[in-house]
């Protein structure tokens, strides 16, 4: 944990919990703040919060959206990938880096926000570290394995007929960046074949401008097959991170996911 992280947890240690297996969801969440859906889930305890001083409600606030923004961005706009609540979901984060160490209680927030059944993720990114499968025992199972998404058995197994993700999801990947295309290109190419609904976030405007228009050029090599082109258009997430920038970092949890793009497909769901 680096400096300002441990500062950030000395300040907040005494205000945080962790969701009870009763918590409600309300459902108005998608139009609350974090520190309002923090306090309602039960991250964040009232009597301490109200309590503390400013500074420590602003430290524990910043420390928890660094890994909640991932399920959080993920549950927000999850009901457009198919499944709906009470269903099983089933999702694939390509190019997965320390996400997939993340501790289980943060995935299993994406499922209780979003109603699913189950959620299973696989993780799959040549920086993927841990390639041991988890699961909590309620519905939440994380497996990892440490290849290039193209390349991965996930995708081999497609190919010979196994079922699809619902829905493939790439945070902050980083599309664009000078040197990065030939480690993209097949990745992204390969995502467009399998016509499944794909969710991408950016760190900023910059980078979401490159990625889009890497994104289009992929998909419109792609629409050589019959496939049209389509490109991607970033909104604000309400869900980005609040940790500065000098504490997040995008190889670590709490990489802002500021931008936010779903490609869905217009056929062949």
């Amino acid at each position: 944990m680096s400096a300002s992280r441990s500062r950030l947890a000395a300040l907040s240690r005494t205000l945080l919990g962790q969701p009870s297996a009763s918590a409600s969801v309300p459902a108005n969440w998608r139009s609350m703040d974090w520190p309002s859906l923090l306090l309602a889930r039960g991250w964040l305890q009232h009597e301490a919060y109200e309590a503390a001083e400013a500074a420590a409600r602003e430290a524990a606030v910043d420390l928890l959206t660094g890994g909640l923004t991932f399920p959080c961005t993920l549950a927000s706009v999850g009901q457009r990938f198919g499944g709906g609540a009470g269903q099983p979901v089933r999702i694939c984060v390509v190019g997965a880096r320390a996400e997939a160490s993340m501790p289980l209680p943060l995935w299993r927030e994406a499922l209780c926000l979003a109603g699913w059944d189950a959620l299973r993720v696989d993780m799959v990114g040549p920086k993927v570290s841990d390639t041991k499968a988890r699961d909590d025992g309620r519905g939440v199972f994380v497996v990892p394995e440490a290849a290039l998404f193209h390349e991965s058995a996930l995708h081999r197994a497609h190919l010979s007929g196994a079922e699809l993700p619902d829905a493939f999801v790439l945070f902050n990947p980083g599309l664009g960046e000078p040197g990065w295309d030939r480690a993209w290109a097949p990745t992204v190419r390969a995502l467009l074949a399998l016509r499944r609904p794909v969710l991408l976030t950016a760190l900023s405007t910059s980078d979401a401008e490159q990625d889009a228009a890497f994104w289009s050029v992929e998909a419109a090599r792609e629409g050589g097959n019959g496939q049209a082109a389509v490109g991607l258009e970033y909104a604000a997430n309400p869900w980005s991170s609040l940790l500065a920038a000098d504490v997040r970092g995008n190889d670590v949890p709490g990489a802002s996911n500021r931008l936010i793009a779903l490609e869905k497909p217009s056929h062949g769901l």
